[in-house]
């Protein structure tokens, strides 16, 4: 919050009495170009040691996309949302707030390494035991006293 005071004293100079929204502006303090913004995000990508791609969702709209995520993750008002994304209705956040490919893809990681585990217990069971009826592990268990034979 302490850059970003900064950065709206010193960056944001008013030249014109009339205030505008934009965060990214030039040297005088007007709206930075839309290319300008996207050079200067590409770069501020590649200086933090990543590849901007659309692919991984490094790039602009897809910042746009984790912001409202974040948002709607952290339980924020949707009424809030919708102004702080400059949406027309509440309506139209519906399609940044869907599971993004990373989500889904840790989602179904858990449910795997979930059922891997289930299965590995069922399929040795007497490693357990069993303590319903077995509670000290004399016949079961990982060192049974007495075996079957």
């Amino acid at each position: 919050m302490h850059l970003w005071r900064l950065y709206l004293k010193h960056q944001r100079v008013a030249t014109k009495p009339a205030e505008h929204p934009f965060a990214f502006t030039n040297q005088h303090g007007e709206p930075a170009s839309l290319l300008v913004f996207k050079r200067a995000h590409r770069n501020a990508i590649k200086s933090l040691g990543y590849t901007p791609s659309s692919d991984t969702g490094l790039n602009p709209h897809g910042h746009r996309h984790w912001y409202c995520q974040s948002l709607t993750d952290n339980k924020v008002n949707p009424l809030i949302i919708k102004k702080a994304m400059h949406h027309a209705s509440v309506e139209s956040q519906i399609r940044y707030q869907e599971f993004s490919d990373n989500k889904i893809r840790k989602e179904l990681q858990n449910l795997e390494a979930s059922l891997s585990s289930n299965i590995q217990r069922k399929n040795k069971p007497l490693e357990r035991g069993f303590d319903d009826v077995d509670p000290l592990g004399w016949f079961s268990g990982r060192m049974p006293i007495f075996s079957v034979r």
